[in-house]
């Protein structure tokens, strides 16, 4: 299979999962989430990331660059001027 053909292929995938496959999955997990909500210990599940995390969420996180408060103190002095 040339290069580029494969290249079209995987975009595919990858497109496929972002429209199909993650809304199920998040839906699934709701759906895990409130039903064992009320069957666990208070406070232990406060939101249905606390449950599962999928890899995608996880790459997302890894991509935030983390703001320090020296650097935060520049932008709002930026955005005072």
């Amino acid at each position: 299979m040339p290069e580029q053909a494969r290249q079209l292929v995987n975009a595919r995938i990858a497109y496929d999962e972002v429209i199909h496959r993650r809304p199920a999955y998040d839906a699934a997990r709701m759906n895990a989430f409130f039903s064992m909500y009320p069957h666990v210990k208070k406070g232990s599940l406060k939101h249905p990331t606390d449950l599962l995390k999928f890899s995608h969420e996880e790459a997302e996180e890894k991509k935030k660059p983390e703001l320090s408060p020296e650097k935060l103190g520049e932008l709002m002095a930026k955005l005072d001027k």
